[in-house]
């Protein structure tokens, strides 16, 4: 069974950092997010790192300041690199992106419940 997705958690976290994509909407979606809606390593610690950014500093981190970022680790930091996940641009796909998300998470809760 499938807990999550290594490249639904990559695409969120390349929306979030995406200059293209409006502040006010990025800003929306990171309030929608706590990091219990990642699962994978390198996303969940970026995210803790988009967060903490983004409550000191009061904007949302853009994805090269992320992946310059000496507060993640090296090899997190060539994963994001490296990922060739998009980021989704339109309000359709960023709802679904969300709602797959919450679906992984609540399946996460579940499966750690029953083990």
């Amino acid at each position: 069974m499938q807990i999550y997705s290594q490249e639904l958690e990559l695409r969120c976290i390349k929306t979030l950092t995406c200059k293209e994509i409006p502040e006010k909407v990025r800003s929306t979606l990171l309030g929608k997010l706590s990091k219990d809606f990642f699962h994978f390593d390198p996303t969940k610690s970026a995210f803790e790192r988009i967060n903490t950014i983004a409550r000191k500093r009061f904007t949302v981190v853009d994805f090269h300041d992320l992946v310059d970022d000496p507060a993640l680790l090296e090899d997190y930091r060539d994963l994001l690199r490296s990922s060739d996940a998009e980021e989704c641009r339109s309000r359709k796909a960023i709802v679904s992106m969300l709602h797959s998300m919450e679906n992984f998470r609540k399946l996460r809760t579940l499966y750690y419940m029953s083990d």
